[in-house]
């Protein structure tokens, strides 16, 4: 050691170590950069097909009410027309009592 100006000498069995453990936490930075990135493309791909999923369920609900309407639009018009069929038609006046005087 030098002690006059204050520095040590580093013995070069402490440069080596300290560039092995620079280049283990190199390594260990990268590999967790890659394990976030494929943990990113994963929830990436996850989130499309949750809404895929969602698109095609509001999709299919959409077009199951719009079948409902529908149907009932044609219920209605079948109820409006049979209501009709039953106050517009009037009763036929029977045609035997006019041969018959007890049904008179």
């Amino acid at each position: 050691m030098n002690i006059a100006n204050g520095s040590r000498r580093k013995s070069p069995l402490g440069v080596e170590h300290q560039k092995e453990e620079n280049h283990n936490l190199l390594t260990d930075v990268m590999q967790a950069e890659h394990l976030l990135q494929l943990g990113r493309i994963e929830w990436q791909e996850e989130k499309t097909t949750f809404l895929k999923t969602t698109d095609s369920i509001q999709q299919a609900l959409h077009q199951q009410k719009q079948e409902q309407q529908t149907r009932e639009i044609s219920w209605e018009a079948q109820v409006e027309d049979l209501q009709t069929q039953s106050t517009t038609m009037q009763r036929k006046k029977k045609w035997y009592p006019c041969f018959i005087p007890c049904c008179r």
